[in-house]
């Protein structure tokens, strides 16, 4: 996701995205043969970002990073529901809607999600699915909200443990990686 938002998106968007890769990935698995490989290559694109954006505060401050990050998130969001509301249907909708619940997990690097992001997570991957199902089956899904369910329980779990990787402490956590590997 990084790299698609790399190469189309903002770059900060793109660092944050690779901040909670590594983050994810360092509590997943740190010790595994595939995780040594991988963790160096996301480890250099990381600071390729950085020294890109240098001194960008949406990367020097956590604050503003933060609310760039949810910017980005929410103009995503209402962009593809509003396209979903329009009845436009397609594969691009349906990644369009997944990448939206994806982005907003990123914005887990600055700690737990709102309410508001949690509802908005849970509704683009459920629309994601929802649409999905329907064009393999050649049916027309239904434009709008309808049908999903509340399960806020789901949710719940999915924050649980979620920890934030403050940015100012990120490159000694890649000098780590960089010698465990």
């Amino acid at each position: 996701m990084a790299q698609e938002h790399d190469k189309r998106g903002p770059p900060v968007v793109a660092y944050y995205c690779c901040l909670y890769a590594m983050q994810t990935g360092m509590k997943v698995d740190s010790k595994t043969p595939e995780c040594r490989t991988f963790s160096p290559k996301l480890m250099d694109q990381l600071e390729a970002l950085m020294k890109q954006l240098g001194d960008n505060e949406a990367v020097t401050q956590e604050i503003v990073g933060s609310a760039h990050s949810e910017n980005y998130a929410l103009k995503m969001f209402f962009y593809v529901d509003n396209e979903d509301h329009a009845g436009r249907f397609h594969k691009n909708k349906i990644k369009s809607f997944y990448t939206e619940s994806l982005l907003i997990d990123v914005k887990i690097a600055f700690g737990e999600l709102t309410d508001e992001n949690v509802k908005h997570r849970k509704y683009a991957r459920w629309k994601a699915t929802y649409i999905h199902n329907f064009l393999k089956n050649g049916e027309t899904p239904q434009a709008g909200p309808g049908g999903i369910e509340e399960d806020n329980d789901v949710e719940e779990n999915e924050n649980a443990g979620a920890t934030s990787l403050p940015t100012q402490t990120l490159s000694r956590h890649l000098q780590l990686m960089t010698q465990a590997t």
